[in-house]
């Protein structure tokens, strides 16, 4: 499988995640059917896009009728929950990473269990946040190895970012998911995903002045294109 193919696939299983959620929150689990139209005016996509990806799943609609949503959302659940527990860790526990390892947190996620976080401060070590136990970062390659540990959720100051990435790589890492406003190296085989919330707000900011600046813009060019 070629580098683009393995994206192309990796992006529509991301999106089979969104079309689950999608459907509990458009409460269709008491409805028989469900159109490609109205996932896409749901999640404001393309309903060709939609049509594609669920096809990549198996023969699941019927043109003309849409999709059964039982049998839809059996097909995605195969999809979207892994098979296995996938064992994970906090690096850093400042606020934002109490917060995901709080009760009720962002991390309670289908076959995800995180077995232990790490910190450098004295005064939080050995303490627990929410059934977390904090431990000396210190340890973070000999423990990463001795509990299987596959996935690193990194919550550090940027400046300790890569650093941390490396000793994770170097405990047997194979995925990294990093929340810092740096973008870090972890070497082949190992997946990172960067979630940089001042860039993600910056960029909302950038569309919501352009939108202000010329709010008819896309309904203008359209109009214009009409009239030939």
């Amino acid at each position: 499988m070629s580098a683009e193919t393995h994206e192309l696939r990796l992006c529509t299983l991301k999106r089979g995640i969104i079309y689950l959620r999608a459907l509990g929150a458009m409460n269709k689990r008491d409805h028989e059917i469900v159109s490609s139209e109205e996932l896409a005016d749901f999640l404001c996509l393309n309903d060709a896009t939609i049509r594609r990806d669920l096809s990549a799943f198996g023969k699941l609609g019927t043109r003309g009728l849409g999709y059964r949503v039982g049998d839809l959302r059996t097909r995605l659940l195969e999809v979207a929950r892994p098979s296995k527990i996938v064992y994970g860790t906090v690096v850093g526990v400042g606020r934002l990473g109490a917060a995901l390892l709080g009760h009720g947190g962002l991390l309670r996620v289908p076959g995800l269990v995180i077995r232990a976080a790490f910190d450098v401060d004295v005064q939080k070590i050995g303490s627990m946040v929410g059934s977390v136990r904090i431990l000396d970062a210190s340890e973070m390659v000999d423990i990463v190895k001795r509990e299987r540990i596959a996935v690193g959720i990194v919550t550090v100051p940027t400046e300790a970012a890569q650093g941390v990435v490396d000793r994770l790589v170097e405990g047997g890492v194979s995925g990294i998911l990093n929340f810092t406003a740096t973008h870090v190296a972890a070497g082949p085989g190992v997946a990172v995903s960067n979630i940089d919330i001042s860039l993600e707000l910056e960029s909302l900011l950038l569309s919501l002045r352009e939108k202000a600046r010329d709010p008819y813009r896309g309904g203008n060019a359209r109009e214009s294109g009409s009239s030939i």
